[in-house]
């Protein structure tokens, strides 16, 4: 028996607690959170049997296998090292760091240990996602040529107004960009390759409830020559939506992650091939009246990325996720725009002087 705690009842915790709790040999043994209120309603909806509000008391549970991290983003490093060194295997919520140095620790925690630290990057789970990957990798598309990646989510007042960690530099890391399109970020390197050059620019338009940007938009040269456009806005537009497309020499394909995923494009020179490839990206295409609880657009994909992680634990197998040098460099990626960001935002102002 695999014992599991969620450390962490927050926005996201439901997903987690429905993926483990249909996992069999798992049982999650603790939902773990500083209010304990927020774990009790947890434990009450999965019939979680041990409600606590110190993490470090339940990683001293010798029966306790792994943990899930779903905790606000300045805590991610601090306790994934803690549960790495109390020999707990941990799946950690995006981003898993913030800072370079606390990646590299995490790293070297996880293998002195030898547990598993795996990034939650469930999108590359989307049966969508696995299918364009393929069709990438068949060439049957050609050379990617330019790639676009946008996302809106328009956020209450509430949403930062009433956190003492979201829109603050120090403990959100940033904002739209580290946090919303996190995902949007790993699916496009996953997706067409490492980046070489980044320029960015971002706004604050929220200022009153936030320090960190709410409007982000980039360029991106990528390793292979392949350039790339990105759009990002908390600050207005729709609840959610976002949008990955790439443009090949003899075709496009255009999709995005949201829940249910839709096909918004798709082009190809060969009629023949395009046809297959539209039955299998259609077949692909999730049922939209089988929801997981928690908020809509976070979809199903935790349950493949929880079962992947169990049978990573169980049998070494790698995993079919990110792994966590992976997510690093994604976090390397991010960084880099953000200074790239916050250099143009200085010029500008010199300039305007």
């Amino acid at each position: 028996m695999i014992n599991h705690a969620i450390i962490g009842c927050g926005r996201v915790a439901e997903n987690h607690a429905d993926a483990f709790s249909r996992i069999e040999g798992v049982k999650i043994k603790y939902a773990v959170d500083i209010i304990k209120e927020r774990a009790e309603e947890l434990a009450d909806k999965f019939s979680i049997s041990n409600v606590e509000i110190d993490y470090e008391k339940v990683l001293m549970d010798p029966e306790l296998t792994s943990v899930s991290l779903a905790v606000p983003h300045f805590l991610h490093a601090k306790m994934a090292i803690k549960a790495a060194n109390a020999g707990k295997h941990v799946l950690i919520e995006k981003p898993p760091v913030i800072h370079a140095e606390e990646g590299e620790e995490l790293i070297a925690a996880a293998k002195e240990s030898g547990v598993v630290v795996s990034p939650i990057t469930q999108h590359r789970f989307d049966n969508i996602v696995g299918e364009i990957k393929e069709l990438l990798d068949s060439g049957e598309l050609g050379r990617i040529c330019l790639v676009r990646g946008h996302l809106e989510c328009k956020r209450p007042t509430e949403y930062y107004r009433d956190s003492d960690w979201r829109g603050s530099l120090e403990k959100e890391g940033g904002s739209v960009l580290i946090n919303q399109a996190y995902h949007l970020i790993d699916l496009i390197l996953y997706l067409a390759g490492p980046v070489e050059n980044v320029n960015a620019e971002m706004a604050t338009f929220q200022k009153e409830i936030m320090e960190t940007e709410d409007v982000l938009s980039a360029t991106l040269r990528f390793k292979e020559g392949t350039l790339g456009a990105l759009s990002i806005c908390g600050a207005a537009g729709s609840s959610w939506d976002s949008y990955i497309e790439l443009v090949g020499e003899k075709g496009l394909i255009a999709f995005n992650i949201n829940f249910p995923n839709q096909l918004h494009r798709f082009e190809m020179a060969s009629k023949k091939s395009m046809k297959v490839w539209r039955n299998r990206l259609r077949a692909s295409l999730p049922d939209p009246t089988k929801m997981a609880p928690g908020i809509g657009y976070y979809g199903l994909s935790h349950r493949h990325q929880a079962e992947d992680f169990i049978a990573e634990i169980k049998e070494g197998k790698a995993t079919s996720g990110a792994t966590l040098q992976e997510a690093l460099y994604v976090m390397d990626v991010i960084r880099n725009i953000y200074k790239s960001a916050t250099r143009n935002t200085v010029e500008t102002k010199k300039v305007l002087v």
